[in-house]
């Protein structure tokens, strides 16, 4: 497993844990220190086993996690990876924790009657660089299947 962290690790995070075989994500928070948060998802210390399973199916080896977010406090850190798991939902995603909405969606988006496409999603990581000392922004894009219109 390889976790990317540019600067000081910030306490109220968000990250992307995902993986180059199938490109399958999964979008979590965490206050933990992301090695701790990342032991427990490899240990079975996790809500979302169905994530866990796929990765160790996969290959931690295979598993790339990055801080995508970070908060001031708790309430935020849940508001922001709501966003993210809202603006990021696809085939690709490992979430089971969406709220009712999401669910339906992912649900109508997975069943196997319907035609797919495959786009291009932008992805935007707050990262701190030691080297400028302030956070930047990087850019990154993901390829997802969803429901041809």
């Amino acid at each position: 497993m390889k976790i990317i962290i540019i600067g000081t690790e910030p306490q109220y995070k968000v990250y992307r844990m995902y993986e180059s075989i199938e490109n399958k994500f999964y979008i979590g928070k965490t206050k933990q220190p992301l090695k701790e948060r990342m032991n427990g998802h490899k240990h079975g210390g996790s809500s979302c086993l169905s994530a866990d399973n796929h990765f160790a199916n996969v290959g931690w080896n295979n598993v790339t996690v990055e801080i995508i977010d970070v908060a001031n406090d708790e309430n935020e850190l849940k508001i922001k990876e709501e966003e993210h798991i809202k603006r990021n939902c696809s085939v690709l995603m490992l979430n089971k924790t969406l709220n009712s909405n999401d669910k339906t969606k992912k649900q109508k988006i997975l069943k196997n009657n319907i035609e797919y496409e495959t786009i291009t999603i932008k992805s935007f990581c707050r990262c701190w660089s030691e080297e400028n000392s302030k956070w930047i922004t990087k850019e990154q894009n993901y390829e997802a299947k969803v429901k041809k219109a």
